[in-house]
């Protein structure tokens, strides 16, 4: 599910059978379902506070594709970026990136830089508190 802000929720449901899907691009349109097909199927209620009528179909907005590993790898690197709390987080995202042999991106780049400033920002508002 994605939500943002002023935006109708966007969801997506998939049944996906329990076997290797061949292309490493498969597209999941394929093993879209609705939300209630999964809640029958697992007996969960997902998101039960969610107006249903209000819902958006994800795949509509979004790619529904499988990943490949390079993607997934980026985009936990970015999801590390963003919520890395000390310089050590931070450091840990990139290197996990050079550990697997992939080079950042622009984006990740920027977000790394980013995320610098406003680290180094803190640590001086936490040094001037202290002296």
């Amino acid at each position: 599910m994605v939500s943002n802000a002023g935006a109708a929720p966007q969801i997506a449901a998939f049944v996906v059978p329990n076997e290797n899907i061949a292309k490493e691009e498969e597209d999941l349109k394929r093993f879209l379902v609705s939300l209630e097909t999964v809640e029958g199927l697992t007996g969960f209620n997902f998101y039960p506070a969610l107006n249903r009528a209000t819902l958006k179909n994800l795949c509509s907005a979004q790619s529904c594709r499988l990943k490949n590993w390079k993607e997934l790898e980026l985009l936990y690197a970015m999801n590390n970026i963003k919520y890395a709390h000390s310089m050590k987080d931070l450091d840990n995202a990139m290197n996990n990136l050079k550990k697997v042999g992939i080079a950042p991106n622009q984006e990740i780049q920027s977000m790394y830089e980013s995320k610098l400033e406003q680290l180094n920002s803190k640590d001086e508002r936490k040094q001037r508190n202290v002296g």
